[in-house]
This record gives C-alpha cells, sequence and structure tokens, in this order.
C-alpha cells in the first residue's frame, strides 16, 4: 500500500514526493522534526508537539511555514488517509526552502538505509590543497 505523503502544502503519493539533495536540511540537518503518536486512531499530545516545534523553530530563528490549526488538520487527515490506527506521524520543516514534510509511519515499519554523496572528491582535493598550500 503506497502511503500518502504531505509535502509544501500538497498531499502526494509517497512514490512522487521529493526533496532536493541540496535542501539545507538534508546536508546540514538544518531544520527541525518533532513526532506525534497515533493510538486508537487519535493524535497523542499535538498540542505540547506543537508548542515543541514553535519553541525549536525560535531557537533556529526559523519562521513556521504552518499555521498550528492547519498543521492540526494536515496530522489528522495524513491518520485518516492511511488509516493509521497506531504509528506515527513525522514531521520535518528545514531552513532552505521551508519544506514541510509529514510522513506519516506505521508501527511495524523496515527502514532500509540511505546514502548519498556528492562533490565528496571536489571537497577533499580542495581541503588538500590548503592543507599543502599552508605549509
Amino acid at each position: 500500500m503506497t502511503r500518502t505523503v504531505y509535502v509544501n502544502g500538497k498531499y502526494l503519493p509517497e512514490n512522487e514526493a521529493t526533496v532536493s539533495i541540496f535542501d539545507r536540511g538534508f546536508l546540514f540537518a538544518d531544520g527541525v522534526y518533532e513526532v506525534t503518536s497515533v493510538l486508537d486512531g487519535k493524535l497523542i499530545d499535538f498540542d505540547g508537539h506543537a508548542r515543541r516545534l514553535a519553541r525549536s523553530l525560535g531557537e533556529l530563528g526559523m519562521r513556521n511555514p504552518i499555521a498550528t490549526e492547519d498543521l492540526l488538520e494536515v496530522h489528522r487527515e495524513l491518520v485518516r488517509a492511511n488509516g493509521i490506527v497506531e504509528g506515527l506521524i513525522y514531521l520535518q520543516i528545514t531552513a532552505a526552502r521551508l519544506l514541510i514534510a509529514i510522513l506519516p509511519i506505521p508501527v511495524k515499519t523496515r527502514r532500509r538505509p540511505s546514502c548519498c554523496s556528492h562533490k565528496i572528491n571536489q571537497v577533499l582535493r580542495t581541503a588538500r590543497w590548503r592543507r599543502q598550500a599552508l605549509r
């Protein structure tokens, strides 16, 4: 079953959702995440998670791209659309484009590791050149 996710204002099938490899949240962990539990199809302590999200964004000087009431509706719609009885709603907001990605996660989810790299050799050559130039 394909999950429905929410990315930058749109509900999408998970296989159509994309995030740029150059997103600051992906490259530098420049973002905030929050995870809300779902039990018996109900969000657990959403208000507490919303307060912590606002505090975390404030500490990083990031604006919240979605009102709390709208965020609650998105969470509820993801629970409904994905038929989540027991699981998690994972929220990620990043700094670069104010990406907001919310993923429904059933309790029993297999994790597959991801590996990504780009321009690694160029960065290493530059660092090596700088070390040699400083000698």
